[in-house]
């Protein structure tokens, strides 16, 4: 539009007017707009395992093993065609204790009295390599095949980490730990915890990427659990653990408000493929 020299002037303060108004509307929008909302993350010390709010994008500990599960029955399928078993499928794998390995280390003084250092352990294992074993290089030869005829049909493992390339969930995860390592709380959590163990005749493991002692992981198991009793009696009567699961919470709550659309999409995907497991296990083998 043009405007005339006679109104010049006239049209100039309407444009600076109309500046401010909407720079005063700009502004308000952003003042009003509500910080992420920061999930209390809470503490299972009973079991020694808790969910960061990124985590609840992608699968559970449970989801996992059904997808395995429903790998497991495709590779089942396979085998039974060809007249072989397959003891694999026949474990129900959600059953399995989750896993509650953390950067952190062991925190939670029961599962500390219950298996020290060591992680779930899982009966699956031995149970196994001895149903293999008795099977023989016969079969052991015709799983290799039907794990290969299979391998497209498969379907992806959307946890944590477990992917070959970073999720967006890990990036958040990762993004959230380094920041929680470069944080004050943690700095200031980890020397109480390393003076606690300390004046219990610990010794911190100067790799303050992690809050466990030095130990000895393949000596006397007794010896190894009175040290996670005294690691994780610390932690506990500190609040360590609280404070820095906070810390990971509030970073996540700010990658989440970032990128909210994109781990939705995430985690209608995940949820997608553990129907699919769900329905390849219920149709069996």
């Amino acid at each position: 539009m043009r405007i005339s020299r006679r109104f010049g002037s006239t049209s100039r303060l309407m444009r600076v007017s109309v500046a401010l108004a909407i720079t005063s509307l700009l502004s308000g929008c952003i003042s009003s707009a509500k910080p992420p909302v920061v999930e209390k993350v809470v503490l299972d010390w009973e079991n020694g395992i808790f969910t960061l709010p990124l985590e609840k994008f992608a699968m559970s500990w449970q989801d996992q093993w059904t997808v395995f599960q429903a790998n497991a029955v495709m590779i089942a399928r396979c085998l039974a065609d060809r007249g072989y078993p397959s003891p694999v499928a026949e474990v129900d794998w959600t059953l399995l204790p989750p896993d509650d390995t953390r950067t952190y280390g062991v925190w939670a003084p029961r599962v500390a009295e219950n298996r020290g250092y060591d992680p779930p352990a899982s009966f699956y294992g031995d149970v196994l390599a001895e149903r293999r074993e008795l099977l023989g290089p016969e079969w052991e030869r015709a799983s290799k095949r039907c794990s290969g005829e299979t391998q497209g049909a498969r379907l992806p493992t959307m946890g944590v980490y477990t992917q070959m390339e970073f999720s967006l969930v890990d990036r958040g995860m990762d993004e959230s730990y380094q920041a929680l390592l470069a944080s004050g709380v943690y700095r200031d959590e980890w020397e109480k915890w390393a003076e606690c163990i300390t004046a219990e005749g610990l010794v911190p493991d100067p790799d303050r990427a992690t809050l466990s002692p030095i130990s000895d992981f393949e000596g006397d198991p007794e010896v190894l659990i009175r040290q996670a009793i005294i690691d994780t009696t610390c932690k506990q009567q500190l609040g360590t653990m609280q404070k820095i699961v906070d810390v990971e919470a509030e970073v996540q709550s700010r990658f989440i408000a970032r990128n909210e659309g994109a781990l939705l999409r995430h985690q209608a995907e995940a949820r997608e493929i553990v129907e699919k497991a769900r329905a390849i296990i219920a149709a069996g083998y």
